[in-house]
Order: C-alpha cells, then structure tokens, then sequence
C-alpha cells in the first residue's frame, strides 16, 4: 500500500485530529488576556474609588450644613429665652406699675380689671 492510500479509518482519524485542533483554536481565542482583564479591573477600581470620594465630599457637606443649622437653632433658642425673659420682665413691671398706681389711687385693680393678671399670665405661657 502506498502512503497515499488512506481507508476510511485512517481518513476518520484525520478528520477527528483536525476536528480537535480546530476546537483548541476556538479556545484559544475565547481566552482571556490577563492583561487587558487587569487593566479593565483597576480601571473600574478606579472608577468606584472616585465615586467614593465624590460620596464622601457630599457626605462632608452635608455633615457641615447640620452643624450650621445646629448652631442657628441654638442661637435662636438663646434669642427666644432673651426675648422671654424680656417680655416675662415687662409684664411683672407693668403689674407692679399698675398695681402702684391703682394703689396710689386707692383702687383695687383686681376688683376693676379681675381678668389681666390670668390674661397676661396665659399670654406669657403661650409665648414662652
């Protein structure tokens, strides 16, 4: 038999071989390159590192704004205690004002105006 003779077994064979060689090339070029694989991972990396810091520049912000408005409520407080403490001031000096010039005219205020004092009363409790 001369080399170039082949049988269906033999060309069987060659197909198989070809088959599998053809499949290892197919493989071959669904490979991964690692390289490109890394580089797209530390771009992403850096992608979520910039993202992060964007979050935290923004979550500094805030942190600052509720500081400040922290300090402006207590500020107001503050205000709102000084403004009661004024207004409680002037109404204990008006009664005692009045009262003296009731008294230096020989009147009794409550027998006049009864409701002024519970009406100044719940007036300073209401603001207060």
């Amino acid at each position: 038999m001369s080399a170039y003779n082949f049988n269906l077994s033999d060309q069987n064979e060659v197909q198989v071989v070809y088959i599998q060689d053809q499949e290892h090339q197919s493989d071959s070029d669904d490979m991964v390159n690692i390289g490109e694989l890394n580089i797209e991972l530390r771009l992403e990396i850096t992608e979520l590192r910039l993202e992060n810091v964007i979050l935290l520049v923004k979550s500094a912000r805030l942190e600052e704004r509720n500081n400040q408005l922290y300090i402006r409520i207590d500020e107001r407080e503050k205000m709102y205690s000084k403004i009661t403490r004024s207004i409680s001031g002037c109404l204990s000096g008006c009664s005692t004002r009045i009262n003296g010039w009731f008294a230096r005219k020989s009147l009794n205020m409550h027998a006049i105006f009864p409701n002024i004092l519970i009406y100044s009363k719940k007036l300073f409790a209401q603001y207060s």
